[in-house]
């Protein structure tokens, strides 16, 4: 839903009786601060902007017998934002004070003079529901201290930015108008008054919602699913809504056929049932929702059961090898598959010496720990396949063999009149619908007939294999315009561009022309000659949605161009710019919360009884829930369709707007049923866009028909651990081929030495260090980064951009490593061979190899010289193209069995 204007909702702070009291003096007020913290601390403080937010200059005085801490404080007529501050490092709002904004939505206090008049709001309230006309306009005009009257020609009462016909009840002090009759939908409301002497007060702002004519819901009972006997699937309402807004009351889920079989539990009413299965077979569901007064179209959805093979891991701990910990009270094991969180898997004891789990686990590498008496930390004794964890010490790892010895791979052959599907074994197989699909497609065998096939976009599944043993299903996208043109893509695939790109991060504020002025859309236009001289072919713009914050990731608009930055034109400019000059575009797109003062969020805050209160996720009257301590950042609530609904909408908006990426920042937030969601309408508007996750750490399971590509922490954290002399080359080395064993071919690593949240690689390591680490991440598989800076030596993380490169090395460093990238397809490949070395634990040395090229890459991660062997060149010889080992004019033959490198010092080198 369009926001016609970002939402400042100021309400007039009641201080007498309230924990925060005042009173008044000729010119300032003295305010009594408090808050009851149940928690133990050393020091609270009061951090304001006025006392420059020192936090020193204003402590506490407390706790007293019931908790509570406080200071009282003089202050001069104004507004005022703070914070209290707990030991230093916790920042909390005030808890009895419902104000708060700026940039970093903290508390607002307002100390305003007895002259200032006041409005209070009584209708309509801030995300009110109007059901029925005329809707009544009610403002209370409280005057000040110096005047009788308002002033009607300078005030002002605005629907839509466009202003109301009012009139002035003296006597009660109210201002009424009645509105006759305003679309269905959103619509902005604002209010300004102004009195006989001049003052004014402050601007209201607020929506509220026309449902004059109640609409049925529709229902949307989710894509077709897979499972085994006996294991829970979740059917997935999640993409009902109401075109009202209305909260979905019921959700009344029916199994059509063979109902003994199947066993609903769980809350059966909501969007998210949970169903197990007794036997195979194919079982359909369907589904009506209800708004409370009128019910939805019927909708069906599909679950195959079927004994699909399954992987599992077996973690034992004998009594007798955890003596020194004794007596055992509790075994747990820790580790990749489950985040490291002690106690979510814990081993049982059947009163033998033995502690015991078996956990399914999909086919891969893990690294893992036990964990005693929750809270020793240990490798197992029984597993000698270990790696260093970053700790001094050391993580068990265990290996979960393939399901099948060879993988199963599909292709298909395009034919005029429509496509023959065929799999790398020869295997029997069949073809199953999705019950989403516009109609039935004309499948005959291993062929699909495209003639007479209705446009739209289907999803096909191929399952092949014995009914015993059968292969995981393959899911197919096919789009039809209706003549005869079709377009296939395998679902799993992600596009081609990406794994060719090198993606060029931009904070824009930093990105102006100089250091005076922040940049704009405009600026970025007039550096896009600069961008191709560097090489980079793609552009990540960090969140340009309407926003109170300076690095974004708060929208309160999510269809708008934060207005510091250009318009909405300037941006359709700007993406046909790239096109035109053959770059790709990722927008960041924020989907786990919204700002705290966006719209509905407000509404929400301020009146309970909003249509938007369900759009988030409360714990109390003013309780919300957000991650970490990121209360500017409330969590958007998953289990409300509309919610979901609404975030597919802004996707869709700025994918028709012709950006070829979505970044979708704290994509661990949102639930994995949501992603799948996502991915099959995205990829039903255009399967060329691709979708990128930031789940930290990573996680295979967002790359279940999720997200393209991810955040490849593992390799981040592994080469930090290596320059700060935590890990030896063995852990970076490991971790590469951890990451080539757990995820799918198909999925493109998003890998980076820096970004928005990391400090700089330079100012970390120096310059010597940062260019052996370019050199890993520009020669290796993947999507490399380059931070805005990063190409010319910035040392703080958002620092104005310099363009003065005369005689800067590392602009000219970074412009030839990613020239020699882009110009040997075998860097961008996925092959890696790593060869051995007379120096382990400090010198990393690899072949990437393509077609009939084949090159050989060389790092020295230690901080002093060294003399090595390379092993691996097969007789052949090497020839020196690229290093910090600088060997002139000319090519220089390099014997890699006799190679020096100096500290952090790297050569790559082609075969002969």
């Amino acid at each position: 839903m369009r926001l016609i204007f970002a939402l400042v909702l100021c309400i007039s702070l009641i201080l007498i009786g309230s924990p925060m009291r005042a009173s008044a003096g000729t010119d300032s007020v003295s305010v009594r601060f408090s808050i009851k913290w149940e928690k133990p601390a050393g020091k609270i403080s009061l951090a304001g902007n006025f006392n420059n937010f020192d936090l020193n200059a204003d402590l506490l005085q407390g706790p007293d017998s019931a908790g509570v801490w406080q200071i009282e404080k003089k202050l001069p007529y104004g507004t005022y934002e703070y914070r209290f501050v707990i030991d230093d490092r916790i920042y909390v709002r005030d808890p009895a004070n419902p104000d708060f904004g700026g940039i970093r939505s903290n508390s607002l206090l307002y100390l305003d003079p007895p002259q200032k008049p006041h409005l209070k709001v009584i209708s309509p309230l801030p995300g009110q529901r109007i059901i029925r006309f005329p809707l009544e306009i009610r403002i209370r005009f409280e005057l000040g201290s110096r005047t009788e009257k308002i002033d009607l020609k300078k005030s002002r009462i605005l629907i839509d930015e466009k202003p109301v016909e009012m009139k002035y009840d003296r006597k009660n002090h109210l201002l009424e108008a009645e509105i006759k009759s305003l679309p269905e939908g959103e619509h902005a409301f604002a209010a300004a008054l102004t009195d006989s002497k001049k003052n004014r007060t402050r601007q209201y702002r607020s929506i509220f919602v026309v449902n004059a004519q109640n609409e049925a819901p529709v229902a949307e009972a989710g894509y077709s699913q897979f499972c085994r006997p006996g294991e829970p699937v979740h059917l997935d309402g999640g993409l009902s809504y109401d075109p009202d807004l209305d909260d979905l009351a019921i959700f009344q889920w029916k199994v059509l056929g063979d109902t003994v079989a199947v066993q609903i539990t769980g809350d059966a009413d909501t969007a998210f049932p949970q169903a197990v299965f007794r036997k195979t077979g194919d079982y359909r569901f369907v589904l009506r929702v209800s708004d409370g007064a009128l019910w939805s179209v019927p909708d069906t959805t599909t679950v195959y059961c079927r004994k699909f093979p399954a992987s599992f891991a077996d973690f034992r701990l004998k009594t007798e090898d955890a003596t020194e910990y004794a007596p055992l009270q509790t075994v747990s094991v820790a580790g990749e598959f489950n985040r490291w969180q002690a106690g979510a898997d814990t081993l049982g004891n059947s009163g033998s010496s033995v502690w015991e789990l078996c956990k399914p686990l999909r086919p891969g590498q893990y690294e893992y720990k036990f964990v005693l008496n929750n809270q020793h930390w240990i490798p197992d004794p029984a597993n000698d396949e270990r790696v260093e964890d970053g700790w001094k010490g050391f993580n068990s790892v265990l290996t979960v063999p393939p399901l099948f010895a060879e993988p199963l791979d599909w292709n298909f052959r395009l034919l005029s009149d429509g496509l023959i599907l065929q799999n790398s074994a020869n295997q029997p197989f069949t073809v199953l619908e999705d019950n989403n699909n516009p109609a039935e497609l004309n499948w005959r065998g291993d062929s699909l007939l495209t003639s007479g096939m209705r446009p739209g976009t289907y999803f096909s599944y191929a399952l092949a294999g014995p009914d015993s043993r059968p292969f995981p299903p393959q899911l197919y996208l096919f789009q039809s315009n209706g003549n005869h043109a079709l377009s296939l893509m395998d679902f799993r695939e992600t596009p081609g561009w990406t794994r060719n790109a090198v993606t060029y991060q931009i904070y824009l504020r930093a990105f102006g022309p100089d250091s005076t002025r922040q940049g704009t859309l405009r600026d970025l236009r007039s550096k896009l000659d600069y961008l191709q001289e560097l090489g980079v072919n793609c552009v990540w713009l960090m969140p340009i949605m309407e926003s109170p914050t300076e690095h974004g990731y708060t929208p309160v608009d999510y269809f708008s161009i934060e207005k510091d930055y250009g318009t909405l034109a300037e941006f359709d400019s700007l993406i046909s710019d790239l096109h035109r000059r053959g770059m790709k575009f990722f927008f960041d797109f924020v989907a786990n919360h919204s700002s705290d003062q966006h719209p509905y969020f407000l509404s929400a805050w301020y009146n309970p009884q909003s249509v938007f209160r369900n759009w988030y996720i409360w714990h109390g009257p003013r309780e919300y829930e957000f991650h970490n301590d990121w209360d500017q950042l409330p969590n958007l609530n998953y289990n409300n369709p509309n919610v979901r609904h609404f975030i597919l909408k802004a996707a869709k908006f700025w994918i028709d707007h012709g950006v070829d990426g979505l970044r979708c920042d704290a994509a661990w937030g949102v639930p994995h049923d949501f992603w799948k969601d996502f991915r099959r309408k995205i990829k039903s508007w255009n399967p060329e866009v691709a979708l990128l996750d930031e789940v930290l750490p990573r996680d295979p399971a967002y790359h279940d028909f999720e997200f393209d590509m991810s955040y490849d922490t593992d390799f981040y954290g592994n080469v930090l651990d290596v320059f700060r002399g935590r890990k030896s080359v063995e852990g970076l080395r490991f971790g590469l081929e951890k990451t080539a064993a757990n995820y799918p071919p198909q999925v493109v690593d998003f890998r980076y030495i820096e970004n928005q949240d990391m400090p700089r690689f330079i100012s970390q390591f120096g310059p010597r260090a940062a260019k052996a680490a370019a050199a890993l991440l520009y020669t290796l598989p993947g999507m490399p980064l380059v931070y805005y800076g990063q190409e010319v030596g910035l040392r703080e993380t958002r620092e104005p951009m310099r363009w003065n490169l005369v005689g800067n090395p590392m602009f000219q460093f970074y412009r030839e490593l990613i020239g020699l990238r882009k110009s040997h397809p075998a860097f961008s490949g996925s092959s890696v061979k790593f060869m051995e070395v007379s120096a382990p634990g400090k010198v990393l040395a690899y072949s990437r190899e393509s077609g009939a090229e084949r090159f050989a890459v060389v790092i020295n991660f230690a901080s002093s010289p060294l003399d090595m062997q390379v092993q691996g060149g097969d007789e052949r010889k090497f020839y020196y193209i690229f290093g910090s080992e600088k060997m002139g004019p000319g090519i220089h033959l390099v014997d890699i069995r006799n190679l020096h490198l100096d500290a952090y010092g790297f050569v790559i080198l082609k075969m002969q």
